[in-house]
C-alpha cells in the first residue's frame, strides 16, 4: 500500500517523498487479547474435564516475549481439531507436545503465548511476524506436529485410527490489545 501511494505521489509531485520507510502493524479482533487468553484458560472445564490430570493440558509461556525487532504486534488465536474429532491427547502427551510446538515457533518465527489442549482439539495464541501469513503458521504447526506424533506416538495413532492427527481445516482469528470495534471508533473519532 505504501509503495503504491508513494509511486502515485511521486509522479504527481516530481519525485517528492510522501511516506517514511517504517510502519507499525497490530492485530485487532472481535475480542481483545485478554479475553482470548481467558477463553483458552476456560476451555478444559468448559468441555467437562476436571481433576488433577487436566493441569498438564494447559501451557502458559513464562518466557513469552514479543518480537522486539519488529514494528508489529500480530497475535492469532488458532484452533486445530483432531482427525474425525477422535480423542488422542492426554496429560502424558500434552507437556511434550507443548515443548515441541515452542521449538517449532523458535524455528519458524512465531512465539507461543499459551496453549489449551483437549483430547480432541487444541487452542493456541501465537504472535507472528509480518512476512509470514497465518496460513503458513497453521500449516507449519499441523505438518510438524503430525510428523512428531507419527514419530513419537505411532501406537496412539494406531489405536485411535487418527493417522492424519489433524483435520485439514482450522480456525484462525486475529486478537490484539484492542478490539476491531475500538479501533474503528478511534479512526472515526
Amino acid at each position: 500500500m505504501k509503495g503504491n501511494l508513494q509511486h502515485r505521489f511521486g509522479k504527481a509531485f516530481a519525485g517528492e517523498k510522501l511516506l517514511g520507510r517504517g510502519y507499525f502493524a497490530r492485530t485487532a479482533g472481535r475480542i481483545d487479547l485478554d479475553r482470548a487468553r481467558n477463553y483458552l484458560s476456560s476451555q478444559i472445564p468448559h468441555h467437562g474435564y476436571r481433576g488433577q490430570w487436566t493441569k498438564p493440558l494447559k501451557f502458559g509461556n513464562a518466557n513469552f516475549q514479543s518480537f522486539e525487532h519488529y514494528c508489529t504486534i500480530l497475535n492469532y488465536h488458532l484452533v486445530f481439531a483432531t482427525q474425525s474429532r477422535v480423542p488422542i491427547f492426554d496429560e502424558v502427551i500434552g507437556p511434550k507436545l507443548f515443548e515441541y510446538i515452542v521449538a517449532i515457533g523458535n524455528k519458524h518465527q512465531f512465539a507461543v503465548d499459551r496453549i489449551s489442549l483437549l483430547p480432541d482439539h487444541m487452542h493456541m495464541i501465537i504472535e507472528g511476524v509480518p512476512n509470514l501469513s497465518v496460513e503458513e503458521y497453521a500449516l507449519t504447526i499441523i505438518n510438524n506436529t503430525h510428523y512428531w506424533m507419527t514419530k513419537t506416538y505411532a501406537d496412539v495413532l494406531k489405536e485411535t485410527g487418527a493417522w492424519d492427527v489433524w483435520q485439514p481445516s482450522y480456525y484462525a482469528g486475529t486478537v490484539g490489545e484492542f478490539t476491531t470495534a475500538q479501533v474503528g471508533k478511534f479512526l472515526n473519532g
